[in-house]
């Protein structure tokens, strides 16, 4: 990505003490990182409603920081985006690479929301109206889907987490489905 400009925004959403000195130390090793520190843990939507209120770029990406999500494709969507003239594109993953009771969730969430992702891009008019419509307990794509008058999605392979555990809990995902419908 050197021939682009860009930054990155990292969402302090009240993480534990050792991500939060990964998080400092990579701002200060890289001018391009940003920290935004939330008060306490707002939950995965509200901390990435607050982080695209800082950002400034002509295209907002969205990703999570367990490495499911192939940075490598950024470009990829973003040229998909550009010659679909869509407003947002999804990724949609093929070839889930999760736990079994996650891959339950999936399914009936792909039913009621098209596979949606939190790897995402859409552009900064978008993201404009996306911070005029303010803060509130919807998910963001809710929030997208009135937003964006054409909405793509691009098919891409989906990497196992890094993590050794996920942060979600089954609670977690009942909640998400229940916000879902």
């Amino acid at each position: 990505m050197d021939e682009i400009s860009y930054e990155i925004i990292l969402v302090d959403d009240d993480n534990s003490l050792d991500e939060k000195m990964i998080l400092y130390d990579l701002e200060k090793e890289f001018e391009y990182v940003k920290i935004l520190k939330l008060d306490q843990n707002y939950g995965q939507h509200q901390a990435t409603y607050h982080g695209c209120t800082m950002a400034k770029g002509k295209f907002i990406v969205t990703m999570d920081d367990d490495g499911q999500h192939n940075p490598e494709m950024i470009r990829k969507m973003q040229d998909y985006l550009i010659t679909s003239e869509k407003d947002l594109v999804y990724a949609r993953f093929i070839k889930i690479q999760e736990d079994i009771w996650r891959k339950v969730v999936r399914k009936l969430l792909r039913n009621s929301n098209k596979s949606k992702s939190s790897f995402r891009i859409w552009t900064q008019v978008i993201n404009e109206k996306l911070i005029d419509s303010g803060i509130s307990n919807k998910l963001i794509d809710k929030k997208l889907a009135k937003l964006s008058p054409s909405i793509g999605y691009f098919d891409m392979l989906h990497r196992k987490s890094l993590l050794k555990k996920s942060r979600y809990k089954i609670k977690d995902y009942l909640k998400y489905l229940k916000q879902t419908f």
